[in-house]
């Protein structure tokens, strides 16, 4: 989880901005570009909480295979009041506008993040940290030179055109997952040879199950 949820924030918080133009910019109203700035910075603050919260949504699973659903109820309430109190600071105290809402629910699911982890190593007496670091070290290092490589912004989007704006997002986000898989490799980083499996197992299936469909079809 944290080895696919890793990469994906990095190309969040490098191209957002890019990600909320393709999406929404449609047409040219006055405000646009500002609208697709102002959400490209919320998106950033979003994107590492893409990170926490696969983690939460893993070691809530956890919890429900030990047949606890108390501890998830009492982080997810925490985390509300966590998540108002942090929005209540930055709105009276900031002047961080909407990006202050993002980066009070990033902190939000790192607080569940931890506090879910803790108790369930309490619990089963599994070492999260402590037996994942390795995981953690070596796939930060290797996201780091993975999200410079979009950082160039080499690639400028036609704003009138979607199919640029797809390619220069498309193409930096590629490169960054090559390069973090490539490194990771090198690094022998074991769960991402999982990972490689994992996708050639399911783009297996899928093939067979287009040959086996054209086959019928062939046959009939």
């Amino acid at each position: 989880v944290f080895l696919i949820s890793l990469p994906m924030a990095a190309i969040l918080l490098v191209e957002g901005d890019q990600v909320m133009r393709l999406l929404f910019k449609w047409g040219h109203p006055a405000d646009a570009e500002k609208d697709v700035f102002y959400g490209g910075v919320a998106l950033m603050g979003y994107s590492a909480a893409l990170l926490f919260a696969s983690l939460v949504g893993m070691t809530i699973r956890a919890f429900y295979a030990i047949h606890d659903s108390m501890t998830p109820l009492v982080s997810g309430l925490l985390g509300i009041a966590v998540n108002y109190g942090f929005n209540a600071a930055f709105h009276h105290y900031t002047h961080l506008g909407i990006a202050g809402t993002a980066l009070a629910y990033t902190i939000t699911s790192f607080f569940n993040m931890m506090f879910l982890l803790l108790v369930f190593g309490r619990r089963t007496g599994i070492r999260f940290f402590a037996d994942n670091r390795r995981v953690f070290a070596l796939s930060t290092l290797a996201v780091l030179p993975a999200g410079a490589v979009m950082w160039p912004r080499m690639l400028r989007p036609a704003v009138d055109s979607k199919l640029s704006q797809i390619v220069c997002v498309a193409v930096p986000a590629l490169a960054c997952l090559v390069v973090f898989y490539l490194l990771s490799r090198a690094m022998h980083i074991r769960e991402m040879e999982m990972i490689r499996d994992m996708v050639a197992s399911r783009m297996g299936r899928f093939v067979k199950r287009g040959g086996g469909g054209a086959s019928r079809r062939g046959g009939a």
